[in-house]
């Protein structure tokens, strides 16, 4: 006979019980710092591995010299960290170690661990007056210090562009090929990332500093400074970062700027075109388009003849006739860009006038407020530039006095109780992006910009004066009184 099984039941509504988990080892580390002392042989000998979790005090750890993060937020997450206690635990590593394998590191190093991940944990416990922390032996992690902290800084979005460039370079340093880089921190972000995309960041780091502080402040994405990163000299970068705050394409800037002759100043497109019918031809026979194209450009030619023929001339001492298309283009070129140009500062002028008169908070200015926020908002997004373009005029009629750039003058508003200072930020903001749309089409105006230009005739008493512009909004020059 088989024996007898006895089978313990559990009391219906009654959970299961539960094995209590293990108390966290308390381990106390050496505080006094002969260079900085050793934790390994007080950790060690009390069984603790890596991966285990300890108790430490708060002044046994110092800051990761690679954690390149702004401590924003401490106050926030110190509060969170009161009602609901450390949800996630630091982790860190012993001095000896760190030191061991980044000797270079040793001004920063002032405490017997460091901490690996969690500063903004750490800083909060400091805020709170609490005297120890929950914190993981990651001593089999040292070696990869540099990626844990960027993967980790990443994941939590609070990494800038440009801090993100900069680890990027620092791993590129260590002996990392960009496509490491770029599949280690996607698989361990969990996200999809291209060794270029690992490139394009590190190229950043290139930029003129004006550029750079461009980038910092908002008045210039990401994308677009990929793309003016691309030109090799900081006279061709600011060049083009100018055409890009005027509105233009950073694509368009950076080709305009690239077929500019050497002397020419891109910014001032009005000048030198004449003068650029070989690079012009050039361009052509390479296959890239123009940077200014014309309506009356002349038709292309059967053949592109090869780079610097078009400079030579008949033995007759006659200029060839692929010479004489090409100086025909380039003086209609000049001509249309001179009466962009013009009209372009014209408008500009009416927009600053309309936001010093145009009263905001006036019953018969609303469908007109309407009318431009309608077609502001169908707009291609650009708001920093359009934002920089707004603090401008509102600089020059003095109601942005006390901000040291747009970025901060329109985070005042967003606070700001006055629903005057708002609608008027809102209001110059709203046009500026439709004046910058209009000025950086460089084919034919559409709709929009049509209708932009007809609000200015209508609300501002604007009057379009150049045969360019009148040809756009379809008019003629005794159309508008």
């Amino acid at each position: 006979m088989p024996p007898k099984i006895k089978v313990l039941r559990t009391p219906l509504n009654q959970p299961p019980t539960v094995p209590k988990p293990k108390p966290v080892a308390s381990v106390k580390v050496v505080t006094s710092l002969a260079g900085v002392s050793s934790t390994k042989d007080s950790l060690y000998q009390d069984g603790v591995r890596p991966g285990d979790t300890v108790e430490l005090d708060l002044d046994t750890l110092c800051p990761n010299p690679f954690n390149r993060r702004e401590m924003k937020g401490v106050e926030e997450l110190a509060a969170s960290i009161e009602q609901v206690g450390l949800i996630h635990n630091i982790s860190f590593i012993p001095a000896d170690a760190w030191l061991a394998e980044y000797p270079d590191t040793k001004d920063q190093i002032t405490a017997p661990n460091v901490i690996l991940v969690g500063e903004h944990r750490w800083r909060s416990f400091q805020l709170l007056e609490r005297k120890s922390i929950s914190a993981v032996l990651r001593s089999d992690q040292v070696g990869e210090a540099r990626l844990i902290i960027l993967i980790e800084n990443v994941r939590r979005s609070q990494l800038s562009i440009l801090e993100e460039a900069e680890l990027y370079r620092e791993l590129q340093e260590s002996g990392k090929s960009l496509a490491q880089i770029a599949r280690e921190i996607g698989e361990t972000a969990k996200g999809a990332m291209s060794k270029g995309t690992v490139s394009k960041r590190i190229k950043l780091l290139s930029l003129d500093p004006e550029l750079l502080d461009a980038l910092r402040e908002g008045t210039l994405r990401t994308s677009a400074a990929e793309h003016l990163a691309d030109l090799s000299t900081p006279e061709q970068q600011k060049a083009a970062l100018a055409l890009v705050l005027s509105g233009i394409s950073a694509i368009e800037a950076r080709n305009t700027v690239l077929t500019a002759p050497q002397a020419e100043v891109p910014g001032d497109a009005s000048e030198g075109l004449e003068s650029a019918a070989e690079p012009v031809a050039e361009a052509g026979a390479e296959g890239q388009i123009p940077a200014q194209p014309s309506a009356s450009a002349a038709p292309a030619r059967p053949a592109a003849p090869k780079a610097g023929q078009l400079s030579k001339q008949p033995t007759a001492g006659r200029p060839s006739a692929a010479a004489s298309v090409v100086s025909s283009r380039s003086r209609a070129e000049d001509t249309t860009e001179r009466e962009r140009a013009a009209a372009s500062a014209a408008r500009d002028a009416a927009c600053q006038r309309l936001v010093e008169t145009l009263d905001v908070m006036a019953a018969e200015s609303q469908d007109d407020l309407l009318r431009l926020f309608a077609v502001a908002t169908l707009l291609p997004p650009q708001q920093a530039p359009a934002q920089q373009r707004a603090f401008k005029w509102l600089q020059n009629l003095g109601r942005a006095n006390g901000h040291a750039n747009a970025a901060a003058f329109f985070d005042a508003v967003g606070k700001s109780a006055d629903e005057k200072e708002v609608r008027a930020a809102a209001f110059a903001s709203a046009l500026a992006a439709c004046e910058l749309r209009t000025a950086g089409r460089r084919q034919g105006w559409g709709p929009r910009e049509v209708g932009h230009v007809t609000f200015l005739i209508d609300v501002a008493h604007y009057k379009p004066e150049t045969a360019w512009e009148l040809r756009q909004v379809g008019l003629n020059a005794g159309d508008v009184q």
